[in-house]
């Protein structure tokens, strides 16, 4: 086999990985310790609906849904928590090392589209950010495809309840 026929080989072996690939997403979030989430039972937007985010009806609607699982209830005046929201796309070289018949390694690239959700809750009397939350992918073109699924895995990571300080174990 020549180098050329290697070559394409793993070229076509990596896109049939990749294409089998559902949404990957590696999710992180940190809250606020000294915030009391005793008292946050109500929520609304920072932003209007009209943001001009990429994606943001259904980041909203998919946040939404997450929060009035949990219990809190949508105000559009005076709410606890106001929610920001971002999705963000860009591009990353991977290399990875490729073994030729003859035993030497030689590195391939693929370039791939980073998608980036970020949420963050802010305590509206305080002006304090609470929690954030974010998820990052390598396969950006399946987050616009299933944002309900990246946010809730997001949100697996926010472990409270309207009205309770404590958190609850993640499903």
């Amino acid at each position: 086999m020549n180098m050329k026929a290697v070559l394409r080989c793993a070229v076509l072996l990596m896109a049939v990985f990749l294409a089998g690939c559902g949404l990957s997403l590696s999710v992180d979030a940190t809250h606020d310790a000294s915030a009391d989430f005793s008292r946050y039972r109500s929520f609304s937007f920072a932003l209007p609906a009209d943001d001009g985010i990429p994606n943001s009806g259904a980041l909203r609607a998919a946040i939404r849904q997450q929060m009035e699982t949990r219990g809190y209830a949508y105000a559009a005046a005076d709410p606890d928590l106001e929610l920001s929201y971002s999705l963000k796309f860009s591009s990353r070289l991977m290399y990875t090392p490729v073994a030729l018949p003859n035993g030497v390694l030689m590195p391939m690239h693929q370039q791939f589209t980073v998608g980036t959700v970020q949420i963050e809750m802010t305590d509206r009397v305080r002006r304090a950010v609470v929690w954030n939350g974010s998820g990052e992918t390598l396969r950006g073109e399946r987050l616009t495809a299933d944002i309900a699924a990246a946010v809730a895995k997001i949100f697996t990571r926010y472990q409270f309840r309207a009205g309770s300080a404590v958190a609850q174990p993640a499903r």
